[in-house]
């Protein structure tokens, strides 16, 4: 319970005198859960504030950028915090794709967790 997630974004940008690296926390559709769901798709919406506004898909694999995730949590059972940490070359990202639903409702209305379908996308 009480799930929170943190994006940074870690880009090179270049200036007239050479490279630098530049941390940028990134502005996401939810970023804070009370009682964490099925599942949870971080979403950063590309818009005015976000700084992959402007960039081409290649632009943004040029700049050799990393996503720095954080999650933090409440564990009931163990009445402790937890954190996880994760990170993604900005070349491993899928552009134009979204996750797939990885639950479905059986017969008997029961909801279905399926972690095959962890990965799945599809295209837009």
């Amino acid at each position: 319970m009480d799930m929170s997630a943190t994006v940074i974004l870690n880009m090179t940008t270049h200036l007239n005198d050479g490279a630098q690296r530049t941390y940028k926390r990134l502005n996401l559709q939810i970023n804070r859960i009370e009682f964490f769901p099925l599942n949870w798709t971080v979403v950063h919406p590309i818009d005015d504030e976000s700084p992959l506004k402007e960039l081409s898909n290649d632009q943004i694999i040029s700049t050799h950028g990393e996503l720095l995730i954080h999650i933090k949590g409440f564990d009931e059972m163990f009445s402790q915090e937890l954190h996880s940490r994760f990170s993604y070359e900005l070349s491993e990202i899928i552009p134009n794709a979204r996750f797939l639903p990885m639950f479905e409702t059986n017969e008997e209305g029961e909801i279905l967790l399926d972690l095959d379908r962890l990965n799945d996308y599809e295209k837009q």
